[in-house]
């Protein structure tokens, strides 16, 4: 069985794994003639580990994300276009994890409260004027919202009293439909896990079998429709889709590096792709016009953002080399945004757009 990180979308816990090395741009040059912006939220710490995580990026240019201040607290942030930033936490929440932001600057996003002991995710959606609304399905011990679209439709993840995950569509009107992939696992901690929807109110993301416990990708079109599919042998881990229906994400084997990134196509046809030299690829994002953004080690404990172009032309960058490169989030007129690690021994993280 594949084990997978429980929150593949949340990439503000994932810069913590990252090892001390520094990224060795050995194989494949950056964007050189590419302009990046750099930037910190207010409130981030400059600390071991410290630092801004931009996740997702709107079509005006609006940036969400989360940053974890000097006492190693997590926040989160939203970064209008001309760089002016709004800090928040939900009430009576910590921990906050932002994950989507829609073209009207509402924003999905995690925070977690202690009940009898324990720590439980609530969800929540920020509107553009930051009143708070909770995100919590019916049934949920923990909800972990992924991702909103412009009709204010939330998505994600839930956990019910046995720890079993399942997938959710929470509408404007606040009304919730429920669901899992067929044949999904009824095993503790496994289950249907969503990453991604689009602006028809299709969704993707995987689903652990309850034979074998393997990890596929599936997609469920708005008219509760499920597709599922493999983009290789041990495990597919759906990221996002965009309007046509295609998707992006990666998937594991048992030959060369192991993880490698896919574009599945609406007809059903997946494709494969590394960037030269990769030792693993993870696609993250996808636009509406099929360009997809994320980002691949070329070396033990450094990472390269790329950006995969519709004819298929992967091109590789480091923010500001050398660092450790995420590109998180791609909007439909190109840009995108991430972070990156600066060289420094603290791994301080900053974020981009570019």
């Amino acid at each position: 069985m594949t084990s997978f990180p429980r929150r593949e979308k949340f990439w503000p816990l994932f810069s913590k794994r990252l090892p001390l090395a520094i990224a060795v741009l050995c194989c494949v040059p950056p964007l050189t003639a590419q302009t990046f912006t750099s930037f910190d939220a207010p409130g981030a710490g400059t600390g071991l580990d410290q630092g801004t995580f931009a996740s997702c990026i709107n079509k005006n240019g609006v940036i969400a994300g989360s940053y974890i201040d000097s006492a190693g607290l997590r926040h989160g942030f939203v970064r209008s276009a001309s760089g002016v930033f709004a800090e928040f936490d939900a009430p009576n929440l910590t921990g906050t994890v932002s994950n989507a932001i829609n073209g009207l600057g509402q924003v999905v996003s995690l925070g977690t409260r202690t009940t009898g002991g324990q720590g439980h995710d609530h969800g929540y959606l920020r509107t553009a004027s930051g009143a708070f609304v909770a995100v919590n399905a019916p049934g949920a011990t923990d909800t972990q919202p992924t991702g909103i679209n412009d009709a204010a439709v939330v998505t994600g993840t839930f956990a019910d009293s046995q720890n079993v995950w399942h997938g959710f569509l929470r509408y404007a009107n606040g009304t919730y439909t429920t669901f899992d992939a067929p044949g999904s696992s009824t095993q503790s901690g496994l289950g249907t896990f969503v990453n991604g929807i689009n602006a028809n109110g299709a969704v993707t993301g995987r689903y652990f079998d309850n034979v074998q416990q393997l990890v596929h990708g599936f997609i469920r079109d708005q008219f509760g429709n499920f597709t599922t599919f493999d983009a290789g042998p041990l495990g597919t881990v759906a990221q996002a889709i965009n309007l046509s229906g295609e998707v992006t994400g990666y998937y594991f084997d048992n030959v060369g590096s192991g993880t490698h990134g896919f574009l599945r196509d609406a007809a059903g046809n997946i494709t494969s792709f590394d960037p030269t030299g990769s030792q693993g690829t993870f696609g993250d994002s996808i636009n509406d016009a099929g360009t997809i953004v994320g980002y691949w080690f070329n070396a033990p404990g450094s990472s390269l953002g790329f950006e995969r172009n519709t004819s298929g032309s992967v091109i590789s960058f480091s923010a500001l080399p050398p660092d450790i490169t995420v590109a998180a989030g791609i909007n439909n007129g190109g840009h995108m945004t991430g972070y990156y690690n600066d060289n420094n021994k603290n791994r301080v993280a900053h974020g981009f757009v570019k």
